[in-house]
Parts: C-alpha cells; sequence; structure tokens
C-alpha cells in the first residue's frame, strides 16, 4: 500500500536499537575502549543539545512553529539530542502513552551533500554555486502541510532515548526540538515537535461475535492481531467488512487522515505487511489515490476507536497484477484494521 511516510520523519519513530546504533557499533570488549566510546557519545549528545539550545521557536499565526537559527550556530551533528522547549498545560504523559504530534522538520546539508548539489548544478554562476552548497537550515518537511498527525509510543523501546526522556512526564501542548541525522544523506535534521493529544494505541470499545464463517483473530496482550483461516467456510467473491470492536468516535469519511495499526494475510493465512511488526501506527489518506479500493469502501463510515476485519477481493485490491513479490495475481486479502484517529 501507498502509505504515506517521509523518509527523514522515520527519524523520530526509531526504536531504542536505531537510535543506539552509533553507540553499539564498536563490539570491543575492551573496557577502556568502551568507556572511551561511551564518553565520545555524551559529548556529542551534549554537543547536539547545546546546538538546539541556540534555535529560537515561534509560533506562526497560523499555529506552525517557525524556527530561527542563530548565525555564528553549528548544526551539524553526529549524535541525536532532545531539548523541551516548553512544556504543555494539558494531560500528564506517561510511560506506555499513545501521543499524536505535528512537527516540521528543517534539514542542515552535510559538507558532502552540499558538495554534491554544487557538483550536479549547471549553474556557472557564483551565485549559483554559494546557494548550492549551502549548510544553512532550511524547511524540509511539516506535517501541517498535510494536516495530519503521526502517532508515537513513548516507551523506551520505542524511541530514541533522548526524546523518551523527554516526553515521559511532560504534557500534552509540551514543545519539543529533536536533533537527529539522516543516515542516507549524512544531513542534520532538526525537527520541532509538538504534542497535540494522546491517543489509544490500539482499538477500544466494545467486542462484536463475528458472523460464522469468517476467519478467526486473536488478540495478543499489546493488541497485534493473529488469524486462524480453518474457520473460514468459503473465499468470498465480494468485500466483507466484520467490525471486531465497536469504537464510539467520530465516522470516518472518504478523504480524512486516518491513523491506524493493521496487519494483511493473503487468503491461506500468509502474513505479508503489519504496522504492528514495524513498530509503529500508519497514517494515510482514505482515497483510492493512496489506497487500495476495499480500504477505501472497507473503511469510510467506520468509526474511530473500532477494530475491523476487512476480507477484499482481487478486484478491490491488487487484481491480476498482484503487488512486489508478496501478493501474488488475483489474491483475496484478509485485513485487521485498529482506526485509531480520522482527521
Amino acid at each position: 500500500m501507498n502509505f504515506r511516510r517521509p523518509a527523514a520523519a522515520a527519524a523520530i519513530l526509531a526504536t531504542a536499537a536505531l537510535g543506539l546504533a552509533a553507540c553499539s557499533s564498536d563490539t570491543s570488549s575492551d573496557p577502556s575502549a568502551s568507556t572511551s566510546a561511551s564518553t565520545d557519545t555524551a559529548a556529542a549528545t551534549a554537543a547536539t543539545v547545546a546546538a538546539l539550545e541556540t534555535v529560537t521557536w515561534t509560533d506562526g499565526s497560523d499555529g506552525v512553529p517557525v524556527l530561527t537559527f542563530d548565525d555564528g550556530g553549528t548544526y551539524a551533528f553526529t549524535a541525536t539530542g532532545a531539548v523541551l522547549n516548553k512544556d504543555g498545560d494539558g494531560e500528564a504523559i506517561a510511560d506506555g502513552t499513545g501521543v499524536s504530534v505535528s512537527y516540521v522538520i528543517y534539514d542542515v546539508p552535510s559538507a558532502s551533500s552540499a558538495s554534491d548539489s554544487a557538483s550536479a548544478s549547471a549553474s556557472p554562476s557564483a551565485s549559483a554555486s554559494a546557494s548550492a552548497t549551502s549548510t544553512e537550515p532550511a524547511l524540509y518537511y511539516s506535517t501541517y502541510d498535510d494536516n495530519y498527525t503521526e502517532l508515537l509510543t513513548v516507551s523506551s523501546s520505542a524511541l530514541d532515548p533522548v526524546l523518551y526522556d523527554i516526553l515521559n512526564g511532560a504534557h500534552v501542548g509540551a514543545q519539543v526540538l529533536y536533533g537527529t541525522i539522516d543516515s542516507s544523506t549524512g544531513d542534520s535534521l532538526i525537527m520541532a515537535v509538538t504534542v497535540e493529544k494522546t491517543t489509544p494505541l490500539r482499538a477500544t470499545g466494545t467486542s462484536i461475535e463475528p458472523l460464522a464463517g469468517l476467519p478467526t483473530v486473536t488478540l495478543a496482550d499489546n493488541g497485534a492481531p493473529t488469524i486462524d483461516m480453518s474457520t473460514a467456510t468459503s473465499e468470498p467473491t465480494d468485500l466483507v467488512v466484520q467490525t471486531l470492536i465497536q469504537g464510539d468516535g467520530a465516522a470516518v469519511a472518504e478523504g480524512q487522515t486516518l491513523t491506524v495499526q493493521y496487519t494483511g494475510w493473503l487468503w491461506d493465512g500468509t502474513q505479508f505487511d503489519s504496522s504492528w511488526d514495524r513498530g509503529y501506527a500508519s497514517s494515510f489518506t482514505l482515497s483510492a489515490d493512496s489506497l487500495i479500493q476495499g480500504w477505501v469502501d472497507g473503511l469510510t463510515g467506520v468509526q474511530v476507536g473500532s477494530q475491523v476485519m476487512l476480507i477484499v477481493p482481487p478486484d478491490l485490491a491488487y487484481g491480476s497484477d498482484g503487488s512486489g513479490t508478496t501478493i501474488p495475481a488475483d489474491a483475496t486479502l484478509v485485513f485487521v484494521i485498529d482506526v485509531l484517529d480520522a482527521q
């Protein structure tokens, strides 16, 4: 599925393992080497924090953060760091809480990527060369442009530790500056993150007994579904929409941006995709431009907070083309979807 997810935005949702990758790359058993690496990492994090403390955050008239950078500031990071620009006055954020956040990302080109841009520039003018090699922070991405928020799990296993330490114990409305590195380009990224609200991490509501003859869904303690296809009596040729948990939120409308947790299986029970396995929810626009038609038809009208099972016939999925190496031609697909938010 074509879920919208900016590559740079994934940095904020990195697991602790990814956030600590730079710290754990040295596998030497030499205690002095380990101590030295730890000291170097702490110093690099402190340098990132010091740089972030020179950034001025202003709320624009439209509510979108505008960042101003110190003329003499150095924003080339070698480690992640975060600072609390301002705490909120809303609900306290506890460990394990889901929070919906908005953010803007500023990109600071590394010397190498700026040099690459200069080499690619066809303009011989000095001004063009200066622009191409600029390492000044520039606005790169904004969730406000797409009118959606991203769902984070505030836990030490789901977030970069420097970000977790800031958010755990803060309050809704908190503003956080987060500095990180784009691993694909080496660019430094500065993210202005605002906690908009707390959001359930799984469907909540009244359990609904499904119709006989459908696959059986079992939920893990965290809400992740597994499926037993042996209870399915026949492969349907029409779209099946079975509510498993009835939420009490607003009904979803086509064109809205949804935040969901989901898992997908082929009719033979083979799992081909799962947001639960990735460790974070997905956001997408409920439209045929972004999704298969079966999702658009099946989720329109579903209330936020609900969990639904969709059985999608090939003509409302990927048809005779299939999708990549995981979904063959003419495949009937089964999804269990938790609808967590709609905007």
